[in-house]
């Protein structure tokens, strides 16, 4: 029995993974969010809370296959998970600690993203002193919007937080994205093809 689900990109997947393969090296579709906390940090907390988010929605087990196919696929895995990278740069100062994070941030952008092993993403931590570190979270644009990422990040404090506090939590069941590319993949966009079309022949004339 398959550990996990094919089915076909949508048409926007489809356009960031040919730029991907297209453009290498230069940090074409990744995306970064950088986060910093004046708290101290509990790692085992951290780490747990983004498996907690990642076995949540299955976006974030999905990769991509190209190879050896008729089309592009994108595979969800029914597990997956993540393991933040963490450095301790408390012995420095303020400003090197700040150059240190903004060369890894370059450096890490234009490193790109394995599309083929799930999750298309990381986490790396910044150690910053005992009460306060920063994350910066890397993913490719394929998985997430700049909605969904910020719904994904918060659900990730909301776990993060009831770790730390020995609390339970309830959160409403998520969609799948695989639902939503089935029916995408199975609309008939000719009546807005033509709508379009008209709409910019009109504003041309």
């Amino acid at each position: 029995m398959n550990n996990y689900t094919l089915y076909p990109l949508t048409p926007m997947q489809q356009g960031m993974l040919f730029q991907s393969l297209s453009y290498k090296d230069t940090g074409i579709n990744v995306q970064q969010i950088v986060c910093t906390f004046n708290e101290p940090l509990n790692i085992d907390c951290f780490r747990t809370a983004w498996n907690t988010v990642i076995s949540r929605h299955s976006i974030l087990r999905t990769e991509f296959e190209w190879e050896n196919v008729e089309s592009p696929v994108q595979k969800e895995k029914k597990q997956a998970a993540i393991n933040p990278v963490l450095n301790d740069i408390q012995d420095l100062n303020t400003d090197s600690q700040k150059d240190i994070i903004n060369k890894f941030i370059k450096n890490d952008r234009v490193q790109g993203i394995n599309l083929k092993t799930a999750p298309l993403m990381r986490v790396t931590i910044f150690l910053l002193s005992p009460s306060a570190f920063t994350f910066i979270w890397t993913f490719h644009h394929a998985i997430l919007d700049g909605r969904s990422d910020r719904m994904i990040l918060e659900e990730l404090l909301l776990c993060y937080d009831a770790l730390v506090e020995d609390k339970i939590i309830t959160l409403e069941e998520p969609e799948t994205y695989r639902h939503f590319a089935e029916w995408l993949n199975n609309q008939d966009f000719s009546t807005d093809e033509q709508y379009w079309s008209k709409t910019f022949e009109e504003s041309d004339s």
